[in-house]
């Protein structure tokens, strides 16, 4: 943890330095809102926090662990294979 902190420093610093502060938070915030094509962080962080906190309460741990499996299913489906596999299948009817 110490040497993840010092190069964030190393970071910051350098950032600093250059005089590139704001291009730095553009990129941030473009990171962590997300745009047309790239999805936010912060919801999916949000989500994942709503979820494994319910897994604190001692009756709704099942739930809990099929709820971030769940999350973390749709989050790697970039490619849209379930959409695709639905299709498909309503197509042979």
């Amino acid at each position: 943890m110490p040497l993840i902190l010092i190069l964030f420093g190393i970071m910051f610093i350098d950032v600093g330095i250059r005089g590139k502060t704001t291009d730095f938070l553009k990129l941030i915030y473009k990171i962590l809102a997300g745009t047309n094509n790239t999805p936010s962080y912060l919801k999916w962080a949000l989500a994942i926090f709503i979820v494994g906190s319910l897994g604190y309460v001692e009756e709704l741990r099942d739930v809990d662990i099929a709820f971030i499996i769940l999350v973390f299913i749709v989050m790697l489906d970039k490619t849209n294979t379930i959409d695709n596999f639905i299709k498909s299948f309503n197509e042979l009817k």
